[in-house]
C-alpha cells in the first residue's frame, strides 16, 4: 500500500490533544495469534517521512473529511526517542507535536502550548489506564479488551481503549482501536451529540534515498533528523537574517518534496533593505570547517511560491590567510521544482580554499519590502566521474 483529544483530534475537525495523538505512531506490522495483546515503545516508532492516511465518516457512514499525519523527525538519544509529527487536514497544517518515548512511558509535548498534553504508560495492555486533563475536566482512558477490526487498510487485532470523563455519566467520550505496529487503526468520538469515526486508509513508508554514483548526500531532508546533514552530522539548517527589518524561518515541509521524496526544507522570508538566509554550518560553527575539495559539483532542487532570484553562497577561508570570505552565485527561482548544478571547479570558486568551507547559504536581498516562500531539497555533492548533465 502506498502512503484533541482522544477522538476529537480529527473527527471533531479541531486541534485538541489526547491519547490518540500519542498512539498513532507505529510501523506497518500486523499482530497475529491469540496471546495477550501488548503495545510496546518499539511498536510506536516510525521513521521520518512515514505518512499515515485516514478518512473521517459520520454516523450515517458518509465520508466527511480526510486527513493525514507525517513523521517529520525520529531521533534516538540514549534511552529516549524523540519523534516529531504534524497532522494535516486538507491543505491545513496543524501545530507540530513532539512525542518523547522511554521504555516505561511516553509523553506528547505541544510546542505551541509549551507543555505536556498527554502521557501514556508503556507497555500498553488490557487493564492499563491513563488520566489527563483537557478543557477543565479529567479524562481517563482505559485499554479494556482486544478485538479484531476491519478498516480500508485491512483487518487488525486491536486493543480497544475507551475514554470517559471522571465523575461523569460513565458514557464513553471516545473509543480508539490500536494495533501493535500500527498505532491508531480507528477512533470514534461522541462529543456534542455528534458521532464521528476516523479509519486508517493506508500507510506510506518513505522511499529509499536515491544517491547517484560517486555522489554524497549533503541534505535530503528525509533522514532521522531531517534538518541535519547525513554527510556532516555536526551541521544543521538554521535561519539567519540581517537585522530587525528581516525575518527568516526554516522548517521541514511534509507536503512537498523533489523527485517524489517525502519532505523538503521550507524557507519563509521577508526583508527590507537587508537580507534573510537559510544556512548550513557543516562543521557545526563558523570556526569549524569541512573539506569540499574532493567534489567538483553540487546539485540541488529549489522552487518558490513566486518566481524570483536568490543567491547561493559558499563561505570559507581564503587560499592564503585565515580570513573568511564568501562567493555568491545567482539562482533563478521558479514555481516548479528545478534542479540546479553548481560547478565547483569554475574560476569563481577559486577565491575560496575548498578544503576549509564553513557555511552553505541561500540568501535573499531586497532594497524594498519583499517576501517569499522557498523550498530546497535533494542537495548532493558529486565527484568528477559522476558530474550531472
Amino acid at each position: 500500500m502506498n502512503r484533541r483529544s482522544t477522538a476529537s483530534i480529527v473527527p471533531g475537525f479541531g486541534w485538541g490533544f489526547g491519547i490518540t495523538c500519542i498512539v498513532i505512531f507505529g510501523s506497518w506490522r500486523a499482530a497475529t495469534g491469540a496471546e495477550e495483546l501488548v503495545i510496546t515503545r518499539e511498536d510506536l516508532l516510525q521513521e521520518a517521512g512515514t505518512r499515515t492516511n485516514y478518512s473521517t465518516i459520520d454516523a450515517d457512514g458518509k465520508t466527511v473529511g480526510r486527513w493525514w499525519r507525517m513523521i517529520t523527525a525520529n531521533e534516538n538519544r540514549g534511552d529516549y526517542h524523540f519523534v516529531r509529527q504534524v497532522v494535516i487536514q486538507g491543505e491545513t497544517r496543524g501545530p507540530e507535536l513532539m512525542a518523547i518515548y522511554s521504555r516505561t512511558g511516553a509523553i506528547l509535548w505541544s510546542e505551541k502550548m509549551g507543555r505536556s498534553v498527554v502521557q501514556l504508560p508503556l507497555p500498553l495492555s488490557a487493564g492499563r489506564s491513563v488520566r489527563h486533563e483537557e478543557d477543565g475536566r479529567v479524562l481517563v482512558t482505559t485499554a479494556e479488551k482486544s478485538e479484531e477490526v476491519s478498516v480500508p487498510a485491512g483487518k487488525f487485532r486491536c486493543l480497544v481503549c475507551v475514554t470517559r470523563a471522571e465523575g461523569g455519566d460513565g458514557k464513553p467520550v471516545a473509543i480508539s482501536w490500536m494495533a501493535p505496529g500500527i498505532g491508531m487503526v480507528q477512533t470514534r468520538s461522541f462529543e456534542a451529540d455528534r458521532e464521528m469515526t476516523s479509519v486508517l486508509v493506508s500507510l506510506v513508508k518513505p522511499a529509499a534515498a536515491r544517491t547517484p554514483p560517486n555522489a554524497a548526500v549533503f541534505s535530503n531532508f528525509d533522514s532521522g533528523d531531517p534538518l541535519s546533514s547525513p554527510l556532516f552530522p555536526r551541521g544543521r539548517w538554521i535561519a539567519a537574517q540581517g537585522g530587525n527589518d528581516a525575518l527568516s524561518h526554516v522548517e521541514i515541509d511534509p507536503q512537498t518534496g523533489a523527485e517524489g521524496s517525502a519532505m523538503s526544507l521550507r524557507w519563509n522570508y521577508h526583508c527590507r533593505g537587508t537580507w534573510a538566509a537559510a544556512d548550513m554550518l557543516p562543521g557545526g560553527s563558523w570556526r569549524d570547517t569541512v573539506d569540499l575539495s574532493i567534489y567538483d559539483s553540487m546539485t540541488f532542487h529549489v522552487k518558490a511560491l513566486k518566481a524570483g532570484k536568490v543567491e547561493f553562497q559558499l563561505h570559507g577561508r581564503q587560499p592564503a590567510g585565515d580570513g573568511t570570505i564568501y562567493v555568491p552565485h545567482s539562482i533563478e527561482l521558479t514555481t516548479e521544482w528545478k534542479q540546479h548544478t553548481i560547478d565547483l571547479q569554475a574560476p569563481e570558486w577559486a577565491k575560496l580554499d575548498m578544503k576549509k568551507i564553513c557555511n552553505v547559504r541561500f540568501v535573499f536581498w531586497s532594497r524594498e519590502y519583499d517576501s517569499n516562500v522557498g523550498w530546497i531539497d535533494q542537495i548532493s555533492l558529486h565527484k568528477k566521474s559522476a558530474r550531472p548533465d
